[in-house]
C-alpha cells in the first residue's frame, strides 16, 4: 500500500501533508511486530541534541512510561522527567489486546526511534501498529484536548463497482458500535480505566464485494472519564469523512486521548485463470457433495397398522422419569448409537431405558424400525422390549415445579391435563403464536372471562350453541383447578373423575382460583407494547381522522362523566388546542382544575399542519379521551396529526419522554428485499432527519419549532421500494436544542430493539419527542431533507450517516473510474453466469442419476469466515493423547470434553458423540456463532474440526472448571469469597450484555446456568456452551418455539408456557444464578427446606421480613459487603418478574451493579413461581406426599 495525503482542516494540513505517511496494514500484530513509526513532529518547539539533558529526560521518561503501562490492565501511563527547561511530559497508550511484554517492547521501540524519525524535535508523537507515544516540552497532560493527532490511510480504494454509499454506511455503523462498546464496557477502577474495543462487520451485501469483512478498533486514554472518552471519540467520528475518502480500504486517527481505525482486507480474483479455477472447483465441490449424499435415500418401510399392534406397550414420559429418577447420571449405564442408556425401576422390575438424543445418528426412522421389529420378536436369547414413549417436553404443558426444579409427580400430569381441558373447550392452542384480546394468552383470557361471568364468549365458535352449558362450566372449573401453582392445590385424577361423573350441580365443585402463569391485561399488554397494528395513510389529507392509538395508565385511577376531573379535562383540552393553533410551534402545555381534580397536559401537532387542523385534532382528542381509555386519569392519545397527553401528575416538570406509544405498519418489505441495506437506508434517513429537526430550529423568545421531514430516493433496485422512504422527527417546543437532540437520540438508540428491521413503517411518540418513517408519503409539502441512496444530499441538511455521526462527502470521480464501473459489473455478471451454468450442466447429469442435496441451513460465507481456525484431527489427537480417559474433563450436551495441549497452550476439546444431544445443526450453530464473538467474559473459541466420524471444537482451557462444581460443593465453595462471587456476577452480566446488545447479532443464550459459567485461574467468569443459543437479527425481539430446550430451574415462564424467548429469558436465568451465588444453594433439583419451600421462595420470605442475612451462604461467614449482597439479591429478584417487560435489561443490571447508592434501585417485587409456606409439599424419589404434622 502507498501513502496519500489527507484532506484536512487548515490547522492540521501542514503536519499531515508534510508527513505523507505510508501505512502498511498488517494481518495481525504478531505477523510483523514492529513497523516503522508514523510520526507527527512539531518543529516549532525547537530541537535537542544527543546526550543533552533533554535527551536524558526523554530516555528516563520512556523507561518509566513503558514500565508503568505494562504493569496496569489499562496498558496506559503518563508522566514527566527532568527539571526546568529540560522537563519532558509524555504518555504511552498500548493497543488494548497486547500482552504487557509487547506493550513494554513498543515503548523500547519508541525510545530507539524518537530522535531519528523526528530529527530531534522536542515535541513528537509516534504511532505504531501496537502503541501511541507522545513526548513534549509543554504539559499537554493537563488538558483533555486530543492533541498530537496523526491521520493515516491505506492508500488503496475499494474495487471499482462497489456500492460506495453502502460501504460508507457499513463502516460508519461499525465505527459507531465499536465506539459505544469501548466506552460502555470499560470497568470502573480506582485509578485508570481501560477503554478498548474491536469490531468486525461480516455478512456484507454481496454487491460490496468485501467477503472477508471490515475490522475496527476504538480506544481512549485511561485517565479520562467515560463521558470525556465518548466525546473525544465522537469528535473523531464527526470529522471522519472530512479527513478520509469514502472509498478508502483503511484509515486511522490517533491522538493523545484516543484512536479509531478500520481495516479492510479484500481479495478480488479478476484474472482469467482464477475465474476458470473457480468454475472448476465449484463444480467439483457441489457435485462431489451430491454424489456422496444422494446415494442414501431413506424410505418409509412400515405402515400405520404396524404401530397399531404395539400401542399396548406405550408408556408415559412421566412414568419413565420416575423410573430413572429423571434420567439421573447415577443411573446412566452407558452411551450407544441411539443415545444414553439408563437403569430404572418400572412396575416393580428393573429395566434399561434407551433415550434418543436429538443429534443421534439413529433417528426417528431407526427408532420406528426397532419398535416394530423388536416388539414382534420373542426368544429367550433376544432382549425383550417392555415399552416405548414418543414424547417431547412441549411449551404450554409443563408444570412450574417441573420446569423450575425438575420435580415431577402425578400432579405434573394433572397440570398438563388442565391445559388440555381449556384447549378442548376453547378450540385454541395454549402454546405458540395465539395472542388475542389485548395480547393476553389463552389461560389469562379464560380466567378473566370466568371471573367476569362471560365464559360463554370463550367457547369454541364451531360448537355454535350445541353444548351443555353446565358441562362446559364444570370442565372449565376443573381445568382451572388443575392449573394451580402449588401441586398440593391441584386435584388428583380420582378427584377429577368424581367431579366429571357427578351430578349437574356445579355449586358443589371447589371454587376455581387464579391459575399459575396468569398475566393480567396490563401485564400482557406490556409484553407486546410495540405490536400495535397501525394503518398508515398515504397522506394526511386522505383521511383526516384516524381512530387514536392510546396508552392508558389505569394505575392512576378513573373518573366519571360529569365529575370535576372530567370538567378539568374539558377545560384543559380547549386551552391547549387554542394555544397550540396560535403559535408557530403548534405546541402547548398547561393545567386546569385544583387539588385532586388538577389535570396536566400537552398537545404537539405535526409541524406541517395548518392551525385549523391542529385545533381540530385537539377537538377529536376531547371527544375520544373518555371512551378509548375507559375514563382512566392518565391517558396519551396518538393521531396521525397530533399527540395529546393528559395526567393527574405534573409530568411537564420533567423532560423525560413519558407516555410513549410505539406503532408499526404491520406489513413487511417484499420478499427478496435486502433487509440489511433497507435497514441501513432507514437508519441513515432517520439520523439525517433528526439532525435537521434540531439544527434548523430557530431561536425564539418562547417556544421553538423542532420539526423536519425527509425522503430517501434513488434506492437500490434490489430494495424494490421505488417510491422511496419518508421520515419525520419532532420535539416539544419548550425544551432546549441539546435536550431535543438527546431525546431523539434515545429513540434512535432503541429503534431496532423496538421494531422489526423489515417493517414498512414505524413510529415512536412521547410527550417530549417523536420519530417516524414509512415507505409511503404521510406528510404534506416537500421533504426538508432529501437523500440519495448513494449518499449525496439534495437538501441543506448535513449528509447522512448510519448512527449519530456526521455525514459523508462525495468521492473523487474520473473517466477511468466511470469506465471501470461500466466494465467490471458486466465482467462480474458474465463470470457468475459461467460458474452457475457450468455447475448446472454438470450437476444436472448427476441429479438424473439419483443424487439428492440436503437442505443447508448456513451459507457458505458463514464457514468461509472461520476457515482460518480449521484444525487437523492428528493435531487434536496429539493434543489430547488420543482422547485418553485421563484427560477427560467431563460430559456435556455435546459429548465428552478433554484437556489438551495445543501450540504450547492448554485447551479444552469438545468431542461430539454419535448419540449427542447436540447434533450437526447445533454444532454448525455453535461454530458460526462463537467464532464471531470476542469478549473477556465469553469462553474463547480456538478452532474446530469437521470430518466424517469426528466433530470437534477447541476452547481455551478453564482450570477452575465450571461454577457449579465449586459453588454447590460444601468444601470447594470456601474458595469463593464474596469478592470472587461479586466479580462473577458482574462478569456474567457483562458477557450477557455483550451477547444481547453489543454483538453483531442479538444472541439469546437460552441455557444460562451455573454449569455453563466457566472460571479461569483467577476465578474470572466466562460464559460457555452456545449449543442452544439463538441468534436474533436486528429485525426480531422475540421468537417462538414448540420444543423446549434448556435446564430445569432456569427457564422463564413465557418460554415454558408459550415457547416465547427473548433476551429477557436470559435475564430471568441470570436472576436465578444471582440468587444461587448469594445463597450457595441450587434452585433446580430436590433442594427443599424451611417448610418445604424452594430457594426462591425462601429468599423472598427473608427479603420481605428483613432477615436476608439468614440465607446468605454460611461459607462466607461475615466476610462480605452487606450493601453489595442486598444489591445483588434486589437485582436477582427484579430479574425474576413474571412479565418480561418488568425485568431489567443487562445494561440496566450493569448500571445497578456499578452504582454505589443502593437507595436508587427499584424495589424488588414478588418473583414468579413463588410458593408460600402454606402450600408446602415434599418429595421422595420424585413423588409428592403430604407433609407430616408438626
Amino acid at each position: 500500500m502507498h501513502g496519500r495525503a489527507l484532506r484536512t482542516p487548515a490547522l492540521l494540513a501542514a503536519a499531515l501533508l508534510a508527513s505523507a505517511v505510508t501505512l502498511t496494514l498488517l494481518p495481525s500484530a504478531a505477523a510483523q511486530p514492529w513497523v516503522a513509526p508514523w510520526p507527527k513532529c512539531n518543529d516549532t518547539t525547537g530541537n535537542y541534541s544527543a546526550g543533552s539533558a533533554y535527551a536524558n529526560s526523554i530516555k528516563q521518561l520512556i523507561h518509566n512510561l513503558q514500565t508503568n503501562a505494562s504493569n496496569t490492565p489499562a496498558l496506559f501511563a503518563t508522566g514527566s522527567a527532568g527539571a526546568g527547561p529540560d522537563t519532558v511530559y509524555g504518555l504511552i497508550l498500548c493497543r488494548g489486546d497486547l500482552s504487557p511484554t509487547d506493550c513494554f517492547d513498543c515503548g523500547t521501540k519508541a525510545g530507539q526511534d524518537v530522535y531519528r524519525v523526528c530529527n530531534h524535535t522536542r515535541d513528537a508523537a509516534l504511532v505504531y501498529n501496537q502503541c501511541y507515544v507522545r513526548l513534549a516540552p509543554t504539559d499537554f497532560l493537563a488538558s483533555i484536548n486530543n492533541t498530537g493527532m496523526v491521520g493515516l490511510i491505506s492508500g488503496e480504494s475499494v474495487p471499482a463497482g462497489v456500492d460506495v454509499a453502502a460501504y460508507d454506511g457499513a463502516v460508519t455503523r461499525l465505527l459507531n458500535a465499536t465506539v459505544r462498546y469501548a466506552v460502555d464496557s470499560s470497568a470502573p477502577s480506582s485509578s485508570l480505566r481501560k477503554y478498548f474495543a474491536t469490531g468486525q462487520m461480516v455478512g456484507l451485501d454481496p454487491q460490496l464485494q468485501l467477503r472477508t469483512g471490515i475490522w475496527s478498533m476504538a480506544q481512549c486514554a485511561g485517565d479520562i472519564s467515560p463521558a470525556q472518552c465518548r466525546s473525544c471519540l465522537d469528535d473523531l467520528l464527526a470529522q471522519w469523512w472530512e479527513e478520509f475518502d469514502r472509498n478508502e480500504t483503511g484509515a486511522r486517527l490517533d491522538g493523545k486521548k484516543n484512536s479509531v481505525g478500520k481495516l479492510l482486507r479484500i481479495i478480488l480474483p479478476i484474472v482469467s485463470v482464477a475465474v476458470i479455477a473457480v468454475v472448476v472447483l465449484s463444480i467439483w465441490i457441489v457435485c462431489k457433495k451430491r454424489t456422496s449424499q444422494g446415494t442414501n435415500i431413506p424410505h418409509q418401510t412400515y405402515m400405520a397398522e404396524d404401530f397399531e399392534s404395539i400401542k399396548s406397550i406405550l408408556l408415559s414420559l412421566s412414568s419413565l422419569q420416575v423410573a430413572t429418577n429423571n434420567f439421573d447420571e447415577s443411573n446412566k449405564l452407558g452411551e450407544g448409537g441411539f443415545g444414553a442408556v439408563y437403569k430404572g425401576h418400572l412396575s416393580g422390575r428393573e429395566v434399561a431405558v434407551k433415550r434418543l438424543s436429538k443429534g443421534s445418528d439413529q433417528g426417528l426412522e431407526e427408532l420406528k424400525n426397532e419398535l416394530v421389529l423388536v416388539a414382534k420378536l420373542h426368544h429367550k436369547n433376544l432382549v425383550r422390549l417392555e415399552g416405548f414413549c414418543l414424547e417431547e417436553g412441549e411449551s404450554g404443558y409443563m408444570s412450574p415445579e417441573y420446569v423450575m426444579r425438575g420435580q415431577y409427580s402425578t400432579k405434573s400430569d394433572v397440570f398438563s391435563f388442565g391445559i388440555l381441558v381449556i384447549e378442548i373447550v376453547t378450540g385454541q392452542k395454549n402454546a405458540g403464536h395465539y395472542i388475542d384480546e389485548q395480547n393476553e394468552d389463552i389461560i389469562s383470557i379464560v380466567w378473566r372471562h370466568w371471573t367476569e361471568g362471560t365464559i360463554a364468549e370463550m367457547i369454541d365458535d364451531s360448537l355454535g350453541r350445541n353444548y351443555s352449558e353446565t358441562e362446559v362450566l364444570k370442565c372449565v372449573n376443573i381445568g382451572l383447578l388443575c392449573l394451580q401453582q402449588s401441586p398440593m392445590d391441584r386435584p388428583t385424577m380420582s378427584d377429577v373423575m368424581v367431579m366429571l361423573s357427578g351430578d349437574d350441580d356445579t355449586s358443589s365443585l371447589p371454587p376455581a382460583a387464579r391459575p399459575t402463569f396468569f398475566l393480567d391485561r396490563s401485564t400482557a399488554a406490556a409484553l407486546l407494547a410495540s405490536a400495535v397494528t397501525l394503518t398508515l395513510l398515504p397522506s394526511a389529507a386522505a383521511q383526516p381522522w384516524v381512530a387514536p392509538w392510546p396508552k392508558c395508565n389505569d394505575t392512576t385511577g378513573n373518573y366519571s362523566a360529569g365529575s370535576a376531573y372530567a370538567n378539568s379535562i374539558k377545560q384543559l383540552i380547549h386551552n391547549l388546542q387554542t394555544n397550540a393553533s396560535n403559535t408557530p410551534a403548534l405546541f402547548a402545555t398547561g393545567s386546569a382544575g385544583a387539588g385532586p381534580d388538577t389535570v396536566y397536559g400537552l398537545i404537539l401537532c405535526r409541524g406541517d399542519l395548518s392551525p385549523t387542523d391542529c385545533f381540530d385534532c385537539g377537538t377529536k382528542a376531547g371527544q375520544d379521551v373518555y371512551r378509548v381509555c375507559n375514563h382512566t386519569r392518565d391517558a396519551a392519545l396518538v393521531y396521525n396529526q397530533c399527540y395529546v397527553r393528559l395526567a393527574p401528575t405534573d409530568f411537564l416538570a420533567s423532560i423525560n419522554n413519558t407516555g410513549m406509544v410505539g406503532l408499526i405498519s404491520g406489513e413487511s418489505v417484499p420478499a427478496g428485499v435486502d433487509v440489511a441495506a433497507y435497514d441501513g437506508a432507514v437508519t441513515r434517513l432517520l439520523n439525517a432527519t433528526v439532525r435537521y429537526a434540531v439544527d434548523s430550529s430557530a431561536p425564539s423568545s418562547s417556544l421553538r419549532k423542532y420539526f423536519a421531514t425527509g425522503q430517501m430516493v434513488g434506492l437500490d433496485p434490489q430494495l424494490q421500494l421505488r417510491t422511496g422512504i419518508w421520515s419525520m422527527a419532532q420535539c416539544a417546543g419548550d425544551i432546549s436544542p441539546a435536550q431535543c437532540r438527546s431525546c431523539l437520540d434515545d429513540l434512535l438508540a432503541q429503534w431496532w430493539e423496538e421494531f422489526d428491521r423489515n417493517e414498512t413503517g414505524a413510529r415512536l411518540d412521547g410527550s417530549r419527542c417523536n420519530l417516524r418513517f414509512e415507505t409511503g408519503n404521510f406528510y404534506t409539502g416537500v421533504p426538508m431533507v432529501k437523500l440519495q441512496m448513494n449518499g449525496e444530499g439534495a437538501a441543506p441538511a448535513p449528509a447522512p450517516s448510519t448512527d449519530v455521526v456526521a455525514g459523508t462527502t462525495a468521492g473523487k470521480k474520473n473517466s477511468v473510474g466511470k469506465l471501470l464501473r461500466i466494465i467490471l459489473p458486466i465482467v462480474s455478471v458474465a463470470v457468475i453466469a459461467v460458474v452457475v451454468l457450468s455447475i448446472w450442466i454438470v450437476c444436472k447429469k448427476r441429479t438424473s442419476q439419483g443424487t439428492n442435496i440436503p437442505h443447508q441451513t448456513y451459507m457458505a460465507e458463514d464457514f468461509e469466515s472461520i476457515k482460518s481456525i480449521l484444525l487437523s484431527l492428528s493435531s487434536l489427537q496429539v493434543a489430547t493423547n488420543n482422547f485418553d480417559e485421563s484427560n477427560k474433563l467431563g460430559e456435556g450436551g455435546f459429548g465428552a470434553v478433554y484437556k489438551g495441549h495445543l501450540s504450547g497452550r492448554e485447551v479444552a476439546v469438545k468431542r461430539l458423540s454419535k448419540g449427542s444431544d447436540q447434533g450437526l445443526e447445533e454444532l454448525k450453530n455453535e461454530l458460526v456463532l462463537v467464532a464471531k464473538l470476542h469478549h473477556k467474559n465469553l469462553v474463547l473459541f480456538g478452532g474446530f474440526l469437521l470430518r466424517r466420524g469426528e466433530r470437534l471444537l477447541v476452547y481455551e482451557y478453564m482450570p477452575n472448571k465450571s461454577l457449579d462444581n465449586i459453588l454447590f460443593d460444601h468444601e470447594e465453595k470456601r474458595r469463593l469469597d464474596w469478592r470472587n462471587r461479586f466479580n462473577i456476577i458482574e462478569g456474567v452480566a457483562r458477557g450477557l450484555q455483550y451477547l444481547h446488545e453489543d454483538s453483531q447479532k442479538k444472541i439469546v443464550h437460552r441455557d444460562l446456568k451455573a454449569s455453563n459459567i466457566l472460571l479461569d485461574s483467577h476465578m474470572n467468569p466466562k460464559i460457555g456452551d452456545f449449543g442452544l443459543a439463538r441468534l436474533f437479527g436486528q429485525d426480531q425481539t422475540r421468537d417462538v418455539t414448540n420444543n423446549i430446550v434448556g435446564t430445569f430451574g432456569y427457564m422463564s415462564p413465557e418460554y415454558v408456557m408459550r415457547g416465547q424467548y427473548s433476551t429477557k429469558s436470559d435475564v430471568f436465568s441470570f436472576g436465578i444464578l444471582v440468587i444461587e451465588i448469594v445463597t450457595g444453594q441450587k434452585n433446580a433439583g430436590h433442594y427443599i427446606d424451611e417448610q418445604n419451600e424452594d430457594i426462591i421462595s425462601i429468599v423472598w420470605k427473608h427479603w420481605t421480613e428483613g432477615t436476608l442475612v439468614e440465607i446468605i451462604d454460611d461459607s462466607l461467614g461475615r466476610n462480605y459487603s452487606e450493601t453489595e449482597v442486598l444489591k445483588c439479591v434486589n437485582i436477582g429478584l427484579w430479574c425474576l418478574q413474571q412479565n418480561p417487560m418488568d425485568r431489567p435489561t443487562m445494561s440496566d443490571v450493569m448500571v445497578m451493579l456499578n452504582d454505589v447508592d443502593t437507595s436508587s434501585l427499584p424495589a424488588a417485587a414478588r418473583p414468579t413461581f413463588f410458593l408460600d409456606a402454606s402450600s408446602g409439599y415434599s418429595y421422595t424419589s420424585g413423588t409428592i406426599s403430604h407433609p407430616s404434622a408438626r
